[in-house]
C-alpha cells in the first residue's frame, strides 16, 4: 500500500527509488521530499541514491558503490556502464513491450521535474548536486548503448524544461525586486532596505545566470 511504502521512505534504498520511478509514480513526491530533506545532512549519500537510480532506470545491472562515485571520474564510471551493456548486462526499460513499465516515461520526467522544483530554494544552486547529475546525464547520453542514450536524453530534456520553469519564476521575482529598488531610490534612501534589495537582486540574477549556463551545457552536451 501507499502508506506502507511511504513509511519506508525514511530508509529509502537505491533499488526502492528506482522501483518507485518504474512502478509507483504516486510515491515520487514523497520520495523527492525525503531526498531533499536528507541532502542537507548527508549530500554524498543522496547524490549516490539519485545517480544509481539513474543508472538502474537506464537499465544497467551495475555493481557501482558509493566509493566508486566519490573516487572515480565521471567518464570512468560511464565507461564501466557501457561495458556492462556490451556484455549484455542491461535491461531495456524503454521498450514499449514492457507492459509493467507503461508509466515509466511519465514517472521518470515527473521525478526529475519534482526534484528540480523541490530544490529551487536550496541545493539547485549549490554547484554540487545538479552539476554532478548534469555531467552524468550528458556523458550517458553520448554512450553507444541505445537505451542509455534514450533515457539520458529524456532526462536531459526534462532538466532543461524544469530549469526554464524555475528561471521564469526567478525572472518575475527579479523584475519585482528591481521595481521595489527603483521606488526606494526615488526616496533618496540608502538605508537597509536598499541594501537588502540590492543583495536580493544580485542573488536572483546569479541564480538565473547559473540556470542558463546549466541549460546551455546540457543542450550542447
Amino acid at each position: 500500500t501507499i502508506f506502507h511504502l511511504s513509511s519506508q521512505l525514511g530508509f529509502l534504498t537505491n533499488s526502492q527509488l528506482a522501483d518507485i520511478v518504474k512502478h509507483n509514480g504516486r510515491l515520487i513526491s514523497h520520495a523527492v521530499k525525503r531526498l531533499v530533506e536528507d541532502y542537507e545532512s548527508n549530500p554524498k549519500s543522496v547524490l549516490f541514491q539519485i545517480l544509481t537510480m539513474l543508472f538502474e532506470v537506464c537499465g544497467a545491472r551495475h555493481d557501482i558503490y558509493a566509493s566508486d562515485l566519490h573516487e572515480a571520474a565521471v567518464d570512468d564510471i560511464v565507461f564501466k556502464l557501457a561495458e556492462l551493456a556490451r556484455k549484455g548486462l542491461v535491461d531495456d526499460n524503454y521498450s514499449s513491450k514492457r507492459k509493467d513499465l507503461k508509466n515509466f516515461k511519465e514517472n521518470l520526467v515527473t521525478f526529475w521535474d519534482s526534484l528540480v522544483l523541490e530544490c529551487q530554494n536550496g541545493p539547485l544552486f549549490d554547484d554540487n548536486l545538479f552539476t554532478t547529475i548534469k555531467d552524468y546525464v550528458v556523458a550517458i547520453s553520448c554512450t553507444p548503448p541505445r537505451v542509455y542514450r534514450q533515457v539520458a536524453s529524456l532526462v536531459g530534456l526534462q532538466l532543461v524544461t524544469s530549469f526554464i520553469s524555475v528561471a521564469k519564476t526567478l525572472s518575475g521575482q527579479r523584475e519585482t525586486t528591481q521595481r521595489q529598488l527603483n521606488a526606494e531610490k526615488k526616496k533618496h534612501s540608502d538605508g537597509p532596505a536598499v541594501e537588502s534589495l540590492n543583495k536580493r537582486l544580485s542573488i536572483t540574477h546569479e541564480n538565473i545566470t547559473y540556470l542558463e549556463e546549466s541549460m546551455r551545457k546540457i543542450f550542447s552536451g
